[in-house]
């Protein structure tokens, strides 16, 4: 924490109520720190390793309830009347499938990790409880590792008064197979009034992901095309939807028809011009361009002096920069020789 200060800057701000933490691998003495500076604050905090956590029709914390045809299909657009409080993130999503299938789905879900100091406990997500709108409340746990009897006494003062429904709500499924075994709890819930069924919504149609239907081999890529920059198929050429007799009327010159197909839009006068500019240094190739254009193009790319002057000189050579200096050599040799300017060329042309 000393190295991050920033981590637990988030803990003095009143204005935040609830974290979710989806970090890996933080020291346990610093969830301890964190931890203790959270109930220090009245803060809920969860993780620090939390795969994330879901409210149907609210939101959802980081990949819960995974893709959006698994949320449809876990009902998971809208509440339902079970809240439920997972140590695994991938067990809960298995969990949301079958409250959907064998109750009207999750109120409200929380995956707390697998860590040994988590920041909130089973008991912390009772809040539930207190909660009119969930009316069941489920448990899931990665590895029981209790195989001892274990008795609860729930000290009540009107235990005779309740319905014979409501004592013994504790029910144990053995193992993760037996969890259908909800839907006779739920039966029972509405058969005494306790969960009022509502009409269905139906659900919104949501597109399929072009990523993953590709992957599936749903979609296929079109054999033929249109151009975004040329379109030929009215009775005006468009040029980035400007028409060409447009381009003719305005007198955008070859500047502005660069624009048009290079860049898919009409730039700015000062940009044309830029580019205008260049077009007139790179139509040549003759003596003294080459060189130059290489030299500017080191420079752009963010060389030094140097390297850039180099690479125009490196390129000059007898055919294209070089042809001067070589000329002026033979000319001179020739005079130094007293070689006629005849001779000259035919011992040139012999060469």
């Amino acid at each position: 924490m000393k190295k991050r200060p920033d981590v637990h800057k988030c803990l003095g701000y009143e204005s935040i109520k609830a974290i979710a933490s989806t970090t890996k691998g933080v020291p346990e003495r610093q969830v301890r720190e964190i931890l203790w500076k959270a109930k220090e604050k009245d803060m809920l905090i969860i993780g620090p390793a939390t795969v994330g956590g879901i409210k149907p029709g609210r939101f959802r914390i980081s990949n819960s309830g995974d893709m959006m045809d698994d949320i449809i299909a876990s009902k998971l657009y809208r509440p339902g009347s079970v809240g439920y409080v997972s140590k695994s993130g991938g067990m809960s999503n298995e969990l949301n499938n079958i409250l959907g299938l064998v109750t009207n789905s999750t109120y409200k879900g929380i995956t707390i990790g697998g860590d040994c100091y988590p920041w909130l406990t089973f008991v912390d997500h009772l809040c539930y409880e207190a909660d009119p709108a969930c009316k069941m409340l489920v448990l899931l746990r990665k590895s029981g590792q209790i195989k001892k009897p274990i008795m609860a006494w729930a000290i009540q003062t009107c235990t005779n008064q309740e319905q014979g429904y409501v004592r013994g709500r504790l029910h144990r499924a053995a193992t993760f197979e037996e969890l259908p075994a909800l839907k006779n709890i739920y039966e029972a819930l509405i058969a005494h009034g306790t969960i009022v069924l509502t009409k269905e919504v139906k659900p919104p149609v949501i597109p399929v992901d072009y990523k993953w239907a590709q992957e599936l081999g749903l979609v296929r890529k079109l054999a033929v095309f249109t151009s975004m920059i040329s379109n030929e198929r009215g009775q005006d050429l468009l040029y980035a939807g400007m028409r060409i007799s447009d381009v003719f009327r305005e007198d955008i010159g070859l500047r502005g028809v660069a624009s048009l197909l290079w860049f898919k839009h009409r730039l700015p006068s000062w940009v044309t011009t830029f580019i205008e500019i260049v077009l007139m240094l790179t139509a040549d190739h003759g003596p003294a361009v080459s060189g130059a254009m290489n030299t500017i193009v080191a420079t752009r790319t963010g060389k030094d002096l140097i390297s850039s002057l180099a690479s125009g000189l490196l390129t000059i050579g007898g055919q294209i920069s070089g042809a001067l200096d070589e000329a002026a050599s033979t000319f001179s040799g020739a005079r130094d020789t007293g070689t006629t300017p005849r001779e000259s060329g035919q011992f040139q042309e012999g060469e």
